[in-house]
């Protein structure tokens, strides 16, 4: 298994960009339209399982990402300020279309979903690197 890391919208963390790619903001990358998506498969993100914390987003991070498994990683993710939780993620990494796709929901600190019932926001993989 090679370890690879990748790149998703508000993964990306590279300072330059390359064919294909835009730069969304300071810290992200988009793909750009019609580029085709880099190959990859679910076991190049299987570094990413465990429970990883940081400081971020004005309180303490939390990210807890399954092993692999069927094509998918499960994540759940909750950012805490001032000893409350301030709003959550459930998340998914998906082989779509020979390459990978970051789902999210969002919910707030009550567990509203800020998205509709059936709606949740999906980023491509945008690069892969070493």
């Amino acid at each position: 298994m090679r370890r690879c890391n990748l790149v998703f919208l508000v993964l990306a963390l590279a300072a330059t960009s390359a064919i294909g790619q835009s730069r969304n903001t300071e810290n992200t990358l988009r793909l750009d339209e019609g580029t085709v998506r880099p190959s990859a498969s679910i076991e190049d993100m299987a570094w990413l399982a465990g429970f990883w914390q940081a400081e971020g987003f004005g309180g303490r991070i939390e990210d807890v990402w399954s092993q692999p498994s069927a094509g998918t990683m499960m994540g759940m993710y909750k950012v805490i300020q001032d000893g409350s939780p301030s709003f959550y993620e459930l998340q998914l990494i998906v082989e779509q279309e020979g390459s990978l796709a970051w789902l999210v929901k969002h919910f707030s600190a009550e567990f509203s979903a800020w998205e509709e019932k059936a709606a949740f926001v999906t980023f491509p993989l945008v690069r892969l690197t070493e």
